[in-house]
């Protein structure tokens, strides 16, 4: 996926927000990219999101994706499941695994 090749810098000059806007196209667009390239997707943005590669540092939102990437979500309205998940319960239930509850 193009994304990896602009992060890992494989054949191109590396590139973070380029990377970023491609694994966020992934899981904008999931019939598209394919199941299978949905969770590294998910993964990525949660790890760009930690870190603040190619966008700004959000906790909140590399939670949400690293939640994200432990779902099977294969397509859009999968993803907007999760989505409304998270807004619903997800986040609190995330917040509370992290403090040691649930």
């Amino acid at each position: 996926h193009l994304a990896l090749h602009y992060e890992q810098r494989i054949g191109v000059e590396q590139n973070y927000q380029n990377a970023f806007q491609w694994y966020e196209s992934v899981v904008h667009h999931p019939g598209q990219a394919g199941e299978e390239n949905m969770k590294p997707a998910f993964s990525a943005l949660s790890r760009f999101y930690r870190s603040g590669l190619g966008v700004e540092k959000s906790e909140e939102l590399a939670n949400k994706y690293a939640a994200f990437s432990e779902g099977n979500a294969e397509n859009a309205a999968e993803v907007e499941y999760l989505e409304q998940w998270w807004e619903s319960a997800g986040r609190e239930s995330h917040r509370r695994k992290e403090n040691g509850g649930d």
